[in-house]
C-alpha cells in the first residue's frame, strides 16, 4: 500500500510540473474525438502551415490550418481501404506525407501493400492514385522501403524466388517504372572466404528483414533500434548488413543510374576473437550513413570505438577508441543517460560510473542515428533499448519505433512523427560530436538534442494514446498532445532554453 501511495504521489507531483508548463499553441480536435483515436500531422512546405488528421471508428478528418493553427479548411472521408490505426491488420496504415510540385499527397502501407492518396480539398474527397500490391506479384516479393524523393515515390522489395531486388518507381506525372537488381553469388570474394572462412557471409534471404529505413544525412529525434538497415539518396541506396559474429558490415550500393549493384565489406572485428568471445566481451558495431561516409559505433561492455570510413575508397580515414583504463569522455560529450527507472528506483538518473554505462549499452538492442547537422559539425547519438518486465520502466517513444518496424522508417527522417506512447523500455544513450570535414571531437561537454528535449519534459505527460503526435518544421520539434479534459491539443516546442 505504501509502495502505491508513493507511486501516485510522485505522479501527482511530477503532473504538477508539467502542468506548469506552457504551450506555444492549442486547436480544438474533432467532435467525438477521444483519447485512444489516431491523429497525424505534418508541416505544409513553403510555410504554407500545418495538416492534421484525425480518425474516428473509419473516418477520417483532414484540417488545414495557418501557421497560428487558425482552421482554414476541412472535410471528411469514410473509407475502409486505408487507416490511421496501426492496429488494424491487413489495412494499410499512413505512413508519411509527400510533398511534390503539384500537391500533397499521403502514402499508407502494410507489408504486402502500398498506396498513395491525394486528398482534395476542393472536391472534399480522397483519391487513390497509385497502387502496389505485392500479392499480385509473380516473384513472392516482400517490402524493403518505401522511399519518397523530390519527384514520386520509390519502393524497394525481395525475391527470395528469383534473388533479386525490385524497384518500383511512381512519378506525380503518372508514369510508374521497375528495374531489377540481382543479388551477388556471395558476399565474400574468393579471397575474403580464403581470409575468413565462408562463415563470414551473409544470408540474404535471412538478412532482408525488418530493416530500419532513413534518408541519408538526415536529422532524427530519436532513432530505431536494430542491425540491419536501409539508406538512401536520390540516386543511390545502401543495404547496411551485420556480417555473423558481429564481425562488420557487408554494404550492398545500388546505383539507380547506373543501374549496378556493389558489394564491399567491413570488416571491424576480429572474428575469432568474437567466435570465443563471452557476452560481456563481444564487440558489436552499429552503423550509419551520413553523406559519403561510413560511420561504426562498436562496444562491448569493456571498449567503446568510433570509426569513419569513406565509402568510395573504402578506407578507414579516423578511429578513436576507448577502452577499460580509458575515460570515454575523450569521444563522449555528454552525460550518460538511463531513462526508464523511475517509477522502480527513484527519477531517472545520468550514469557517472563509465564501467556501468558500457555494461548497460551492450545488455540491450543497439541503436545509433544523426541527433545534429550543423555547419561546422555533426552530432552522433548512440545507446541500446531494453525491455522492462511489470509496471515499471516507462521512457517515452514514438509509435513509429514499432510502427517503423513494420512499414520500415526510422523516427524522424522525415516532416512527420506521428503516435507518442509510453513503452516499457528502458533507455541508454549519450552523444558524441566530431567537426566536419576532419571528424576531430569536439570540446564540448554539454551536448543537448531533441531527444533530451522530449525525454525531460514530456516523459511524465501522458502520451500514451495514438491521439498525441510531432511535427518538424524547418529543423525545429512540435509536440501535440491531446487534452482529454478540453478536448484540445496543446502544441509544445522542443527548444533550448
Amino acid at each position: 500500500m505504501f509502495r502505491i501511495l508513493r507511486i501516485l504521489i510522485l505522479l501527482l507531483l511530477f503532473s504538477l510540473k508539467i502542468l506548469s508548463q506552457s504551450n506555444t499553441a492549442e486547436f480544438d480536435s474533432y467532435s467525438g474525438f477521444s483519447k485512444g483515436n489516431e491523429a497525424a500531422g505534418y508541416h505544409l512546405k513553403e510555410n504554407n502551415g500545418y495538416r492534421v488528421n484525425m480518425q474516428v471508428i473509419n473516418k477520417i478528418v483532414r484540417n488545414n490550418y495557418d501557421n497560428d493553427f487558425k482552421l482554414k479548411d476541412s472535410y471528411e472521408y469514410e473509407t475502409q481501404d486505408y487507416t490511421l490505426n496501426g492496429s488494424f491488420i491487413g489495412t494499410p496504415v499512413f505512413t508519411i506525407d509527400l510533398q511534390l510540385e503539384k500537391a500533397v499527397y499521403e502514402i499508407y502501407a502494410d507489408k504486402k501493400k502500398v498506396i498513395v492518396v491525394a486528398p482534395d480539398f476542393l472536391q472534399k474527397k480522397d483519391s487513390i492514385i497509385y497502387s502496389l500490391d505485392l500479392k499480385n506479384q509473380e516473384g513472392n516479393e516482400k517490402r524493403l522501403a518505401v522511399m519518397p524523393y523530390p519527384k514520386g515515390l520509390r519502393i524497394l522489395t525481395f525475391s527470395n524466388r528469383e534473388d533479386k531486388l525490385y524497384l518500383y518507381d511512381w512519378k506525380e506525372n503518372g508514369e510508374t517504372d521497375t528495374v531489377e537488381f540481382s543479388l551477388p553469388e556471395s558476399s565474400l570474394s574468393p579471397d575474403e572466404i580464403k581470409k575468413y572462412s565462408k562463415s563470414a557471409k551473409i544470408k540474404y534471404k535471412s538478412a532482408l528483414d525488418d530493416l530500419v529505413v532513413s534518408r541519408a544525412n538526415a536529422v532524427s529525434a530519436i532513432g530505431y533500434a536494430g542491425k540491419n538497415s536501409i539508406y538512401y539518396i536520390d540516386d543511390k541506396i545502401w543495404l547496411l548488413l551485420q556480417l555473423p559474429l558481429s564481425t562488420g558490415y557487408n554494404v550492398l550500393e545500388l546505383d539507380i543510374n547506373k543501374l549496378s549493384v556493389s558489394s564491399s565489406n567491413y570488416m571491424i572485428n576480429d572474428m575469432r576473437k568474437n567466435s570465443e568471445a563471452k557476452t560481456e566481451t563481444l564487440k558489436t558495431p552499429f552503423v550509419l550513413i551520413w553523406k559519403n561516409y561510413l560511420i561504426v559505433r562498436n562496444s562491448s561492455y569493456y571498449f567503446f570505438q568510433y570509426q569513419f570510413y569513406d565509402l568510395t575508397t573504402k578506407q578507414l580515414v579516423k578511429e578513436y577508441a576507448a577502452s577499460s583504463d580509458e575515460s570515454l569522455q575523450k569521444i563522449i560529450h555528454s552525460d550518460f543517460n538511463q531513462k526508464g527507472t523511475w517509477l522502480s528506483g527513484g527519477d531517472d538518473k545520468k550514469l557517472d560510473n563509465e564501467k556501468a554505462y558500457l555494461r548497460k549499452l551492450g545488455a540491450g538492442d543497439g541503436f545509433i542515428f544523426l541527433s545534429k547537422n550543423e555547419n561546422d559539425s555533426i552530432t552522433i547519438t548512440t545507446g541500446s533499448l531494453k525491455k522492462t518486465e511489470g509496471l515499471v520502466g516507462s521512457v517515452v517513444s514514438i509509435g513509429t519505433m514499432f510502427l517503423g518496424a513494420a512499414l520500415n522508417f526510422t523516427i524522424g527522417s522525415f516532416q512527420i512523427i506521428p503516435y507518442l506512447q509510453l513503452y516499457r523500455n528502458k533507455l541508454v544513450y549519450s552523444h558524441s560530436c566530431f567537426s566536419v570535414p576532419t571528424f576531430e571531437p569536439s570540446t564540448s561537454k554539454n551536448i543537448n538534442t531533441p531527444l533530451d528535449l522530449l525525454l525531460d519534459n514530456f516523459e511524465r505527460r501522458d502520451l500514451k494514446s495514438n491521439s498525441s503526435f510531432i511535427l518538424l518544421k524547418n529543423g525545429e520539434y512540435m509536440v501535440a498532445v491531446f487534452n482529454s479534459g478540453s478536448k484540445k491539443f496543446e502544441l509544445y516546442t522542443l527548444r533550448n532554453g
